[in-house]
């Protein structure tokens, strides 16, 4: 079969299912042109290195990728259990990442410390001028070394037209964010893994990147910090931030969430995970009304301790009563759930939004022994579509 008789929409479809080196192997070469039509098909392509064992990236490496560094819009790059070693290979074939002259995207994923990957985040990144998404996904590089890591965040937020970013990186064998010295113009979607935030670092962090629209964060663990917090430390230049959407995981801090609060009247979009301190529904109702006057979509869930001197029934019953208001059911739909169990080793309550929205069931919950409360008038308890996560137990089904 002569392929050269074949249109060149077909052509460029038929790539589609032939994986890049064997497509190199296959074609290039030949003649000149099936080598214009190789460099036309990887415009604007997307390489996900995953997909290569170590042997093919060696020669997709060695031969091939020199011929499209102008023409690469992603890479991803995985030290995971399925491609060990990958990044610190494709670096040590000579590659420097600025080469990519066109890249937009760049995902890493599970990327261990290497002196290349280390010089390459020390060096390349500020010159991926076009970078629009940036993912660190579970990172492990700059270890012992704060002054790297502190660089490579400056050298993130002077990336010019970078809106997307994703941090979960530990450099030091746990999860850590190092405040920026220096403002991003661009960035937009901002995601962070922080151990450690209190409001001051959080405002330095919206001081600095004044155009945020969406921002989340997950607080890994409890810190003292977050009781010494206190009300309204915000500068009174960022109480109007142009914030759309926040989300707030493991938050222990009511202080923390309310300073945010104060500076994002644009919010539309609220979703928080917290843990023991509590609001209750007239002090919400309060805070929408005199900070959030936008606000569209409320996701909450709060795992809440049982005062062990209060009947349980009368203590969910009050915490509900807070959200029945017409400001809840009427005005804006918005419809609360307690669940809780029966179990005398369980004090914890979870209240939560309905429809229930997390990717999660609350731990120690059967459906043996859990009980629920709500104040949606038809009485649905659940929505599941969102649940990522179930635990079985099979003693539950032992009669």
């Amino acid at each position: 079969m002569n392929l050269e008789i074949f249109p060149n929409d077909l052509l460029l479809y038929l790539f589609n299912f032939i994986t890049p080196l064997d497509l190199f192997r296959s074609f290039y070469n030949l003649n000149s042109h099936f080598n214009d039509f190789i460099l036309i098909y990887f415009q604007n392509y997307r390489f996900d290195f995953r997909l290569l064992s170590r042997q093919e990236l060696k020669i997709i490496c060695q031969n091939y990728i020199p011929l499209i560094f102008d023409k690469v819009i992603y890479l991803h790059l995985s030290d995971d259990d399925g491609t060990p070693g990958q990044a610190a290979d494709f670096f040590n074939y000579d590659i420097n990442i600025d080469q990519f002259t066109s890249l937009k995207a760049l995902t890493l994923f599970r990327i261990e410390s290497h002196s290349k990957i280390d010089e390459f985040f020390s060096f390349g990144i500020q010159k991926l001028h076009h970078l629009t998404y940036l993912k660190f996904d579970d990172c492990h590089f700059n270890k012992g070394d704060g002054n790297k890591t502190r660089q490579l965040i400056n050298q993130i937020w002077s990336l010019p037209k970078l809106i997307y970013c994703y941090w979960n990186v530990r450099p030091n064998g746990e999860e850590y964010f190092y405040l920026p010295t220096i403002f991003s113009l661009s960035l937009k979607n901002l995601h962070i893994k922080n151990p450690e935030w209190n409001s001051e670092q959080l405002t330095c962090l919206m001081m600095k990147t004044p155009y945020l629209q969406y921002f989340s964060t997950e607080f890994s663990c409890f810190t003292s910090n977050f009781n010494n917090d206190n009300v309204n430390k915000t500068l009174p230049s960022l109480k109007n931030l142009p914030m759309k959407k926040l989300k707030l995981i493991n938050l222990w801090s009511r202080n923390i969430l309310i300073n945010l609060l104060y500076m994002m009247p644009n919010l539309y979009y609220l979703n928080i995970h917290g843990w023991t301190f509590y609001i209750n529904g007239y002090e919400w109702k309060d805070i929408i009304i005199k900070y959030l006057p936008n606000l569209r979509i409320f996701r909450l869930t709060m795992l809440l301790e049982f005062n062990n001197n209060i009947n349980t029934e009368k203590q969910i019953d009050q915490l509900l009563e807070a959200y029945r208001s017409p400001f809840w059911i009427e005005e804006h739909q918005w419809f609360i759930g307690c669940l809780w169990t029966e179990s005398n080793n369980d004090r914890l309550i979870c209240l939560y939004s309905l429809p229930y929205s997390f990717e999660h069931v609350p731990r120690n919950v059967s459906q043996l022994s859990y009980r629920t409360k709500s104040t949606c008038p038809s009485q649905i308890k659940f929505s599941y579509d969102h649940i990522h996560g179930l635990l079985y137990d099979s003693s539950l089904f032992i009669e």
